[in-house]
């Protein structure tokens, strides 16, 4: 088995071997006209009383006297004025009162002829009360108000993502993915959730058991990668993982490996050969670290708090790129391919893969406070 590695001293002396993978967003009241004699005059039909004619002398002994004729036929009295016309109804207002009936018409008797008095006409009868007028019809419902636009879509993924989990979850044993890839993990024993994360909650990597199952072949198709996370060790204990991908062959990344040291391996089963980029022990514990590996143009790096702390360049015919590894069948968070090897304690945040290399100014903005 052919390994590259590369060693470099540090500004303490220490021997540092370094390691970098390469594997890899609301009515009128009308009264009626008096008409007098309703329509006929009371007339006074005067019969003048004519004088008798002078009788003619009678003999000498008395003379006749002749009589005079009978006074004239007393007058008919006049009919009664008819009654006035009712007044017509009000107008309906917008359920406006009926109007009220017109009084009746008062129609005087004509007076009696002399010598005969006339019957008094008899009063006209008082007009019918006016209908009420018909109620307004209601006013027409006013229209709904338009809709309220809809609120703007959230920011579009980086499409160089290819798994992204924030671990702000707080119950259950799923992991998001939100890159939109739907590449979501499974929390295996007694893996669980915190608040007290780097940003926001975070995995939480306590107790007997805890690890992290990722969807096999994440990385089989990719030359080059970005692995990045934030990282609190609890503790430090050899040969445990940071993630580890793999089946045959496999891509790991151990806080402390059998020399001590932060190791980034890659190793084809194939030919055997190991790339290997490791610095002596950068990690402290309780403290959150932001760790990447980047593989890319043949050069695998390691990356602490966004600074490149050891790079290697192997020489063809060294292809031990991520793609070269497939397939990956086993991949983890907190836990090794081997199982004799123990699994991490402590937590992560922030856990990112990227189809390329990202840019040492890239990888300082993910490790930036």
């Amino acid at each position: 088995m052919r390994k590259t590695s590369i060693l470099s001293g540090s500004c303490g002396a220490a021997l540092l071997t370094a390691f970098v993978l390469g594997a890899a967003s609301f009515g009128c009241d009308s009264s009626g006209d008096e008409n007098p004699g309703g329509g006929g005059s009371a007339t006074t039909s005067s019969g003048s009383a004519s004088t008798g004619s002078t009788g003619t002398t009678g003999g000498t002994s008395g003379s006749a006297t002749g009589t005079g004729s009978g006074g004239g036929e007393a007058g008919t009295g006049g009919a009664g004025g008819s009654g006035g016309a009712g007044g017509a109804g009000g107008a309906g207002g917008s359920g406006g009162a009926g109007g009220s009936g017109g009084a009746g018409g008062a129609g005087d008797g004509g007076s009696g002829g002399a010598g005969g008095a006339g019957d008094g006409g008899s009063g006209g009868a008082g007009g019918a009360g006016g209908s009420g007028g018909a109620g307004g019809a209601g006013g027409a419902g006013g229209s709904g108000g338009a809709g309220g636009s809809g609120g703007s879509g959230g920011g579009t993924p980086d499409p160089t993502l290819v798994v992204h989990y924030t671990f702000d979850e707080t119950a259950g044993t799923v992991a998001q993915d939100v890159s939109g890839n739907a590449n979501h993990a499974t929390l295996i024993g007694s893996a669980g959730w915190t608040s007290l994360g780097r940003t926001g909650g975070a995995l939480s990597l306590q107790g007997a058991d805890p690890y992290v199952e990722l969807p096999a072949g994440l990385t089989d198709a990719l030359d080059d990668l970005t692995i990045a996370t934030w990282v609190k060790l609890s503790s430090i204990d050899t040969w445990s993982r940071i993630f580890d991908f793999g089946g045959d062959g496999f891509m790991y990344l151990t806080p402390r490996d059998g020399d001590g040291a932060l190791r980034l391996s890659v190793f084809k089963a194939v030919s055997e050969d190991e790339a290997i980029v490791a610095i002596a022990n950068p990690l402290p514990v309780e403290v959150w670290k932001h760790v990447a590996v980047t593989i890319g143009s043949g050069t695998y790096q390691l990356w602490v708090d966004g600074v490149s702390i050891a790079s290697i360049t192997p020489p063809p015919p060294d292809d031990v790129t991520p793609s070269r590894i497939a397939p990956t069948l086993r991949n983890y968070i907190g836990k090794s391919q081997f199982v004799t090897d123990p699994l991490l304690k402590g937590y992560l945040d922030d856990f990112r893969i990227y189809d390329h290399a990202l840019s040492a100014e890239e990888i300082s903005s993910l490790a930036a406070p």
